[in-house]
């Protein structure tokens, strides 16, 4: 029986697709070989290859066992188990793929936003807690030329209050003892990332030598449990969602034993840590507003944002450089709007919170070349 060709379009698809299923599956296998340091688990997958593929050869070679041109059933064997083996390690590197593509195509980055309402100019520079280095670089390089200008310098700090309240608010936030400042230096040190409080010491001695030009323009602990008791006496339904349900030693202890576990993981095992890390920061602080509980809403955002714009509004100085979480951007620009319609944006700049780590190296030359006698 004459043997029927398979049409040229059809061998160059299997030919695109077999060669895309081979990259997939070479980089399978080096994000299990750089996330276990071990051959273990590659041989494991080629080991259930071989057994899908054995099962899979066998329905075929059933199917087919009829036909003149079946192949020796150890080719087909052998055949299935080499495209299963490849298939299972493309799915291994799918995760990866997905988060490589999701962290190029959605960064997340942060404005650096100019306002004005003729009279004033403010500059907003938006913050998040933990951030690449080069993002705080660059923000207290700014900071540096906005003072050398005259700009006063505005910054976030919730400050403390009594121990019933700070008690009361981190119950209400699910933080109970935690302190928040602990949290983030050892989330950004987990993450491979960087604390912003690392990077503004550099004005501290700058704060209490000159402190008429750097205003802490947040409020207290005690300001922020004094408003969520009027607002619970406005809305009383609210009083249910008060406290975080969650056993304290669940919060005291859940950072802690996550933190040992990255402690104890391989180079290649943080990497893709640092991945997950950073693709979880640009899916989830990417994504400014949405729904929040009555608390964050209506105290952490709203109370805060109307006090940070009565400060502008308040404040003698023309020029003013605020540093402060870029969620807060939106509510405190229509608060100024709401007192001046006047208020308008007119320049933003971004910059990327997030920075790929990249690994360099060069030789060092200490000597100058040999010159080449002729």
């Amino acid at each position: 029986m004459k043997q029927t060709s398979s049409p040229a379009w059809l061998i160059a698809v299997k030919a695109i697709l077999l060669f895309l299923l081979v990259i997939s599956g070479l980089l399978g296998f080096a994000v299990l070989r750089r996330a276990t340091n071990s051959f273990t688990p590659a041989l494991l997958v080629l080991v259930a290859g071989l057994i899908i593929g054995l099962i899979w050869a066998g329905l075929f070679w059933l199917w087919r066992r009829r036909r003149p041109d079946q192949p020796p059933f150890w080719q087909a064997w052998l055949k299935a188990a080499a495209v299963w083996s490849l298939v299972l390690l493309a799915l291994v590197a799918v995760p990866f793929v997905v988060a490589t593509f999701v962290n190029i195509r959605n960064p997340l980055i942060m404005p650096r936003v100019v306002l004005t309402d003729g009279e004033k100019e403010v500059v907003f520079q938006g913050m998040v807690h933990v951030a690449s280095g080069t993002l705080y670089e660059g923000v207290v390089f700014d900071m540096t030329q906005a003072a050398d200008q005259g700009y006063d310098l505005f910054f976030e700090g919730v400050r403390p209050g009594s121990e019933e309240n700070q008690q009361l608010m981190g119950e209400i936030l699910g933080t109970k003892g935690q302190n928040l400042n602990q949290f983030y230096d050892q989330f950004a040190g987990a993450c491979q990332l960087r604390f912003q409080n690392d990077y503004f010491g550099i004005f501290y001695d700058d704060i209490v030598t000159n402190p008429d030009q750097y205003y802490n323009a947040d409020v207290s602990v005690d300001d922020m449990m004094n408003e969520w008791r009027r607002l619970l006496e406005e809305h009383p339904e609210w009083r249910a969602q008060q406290v975080n349900e969650r056993p304290e030693d669940e919060v005291d202890n859940q950072l802690t034993n996550i933190l040992d576990i990255v402690d104890n993981l391989s180079p290649g095992q943080r990497d893709l840590v640092e991945l997950a890390c950073h693709t979880m920061m640009n899916i989830v602080f990417s994504e400014v507003g949405g729904e929040k509980p009555p608390f964050k809403q209506e105290v952490v955002l709203n109370f805060r944002n109307r006090h940070l714009a009565d400060t502008i509004l308040a404040h003698p100085g023309d020029t003013i450089y605020v540093t402060y979480g870029y969620d807060h951007f939106r509510g405190v620009f229509r608060m100024l709007q709401e007192a001046n319609p006047a208020w308008e944006i007119v320049d933003v700049r971004w910059r990327p919170a997030i920075q790929p780590r990249a690994e360099v190296e060069g030789e060092l030359l200490l000597e100058p070349p040999a010159i080449q006698q002729p």
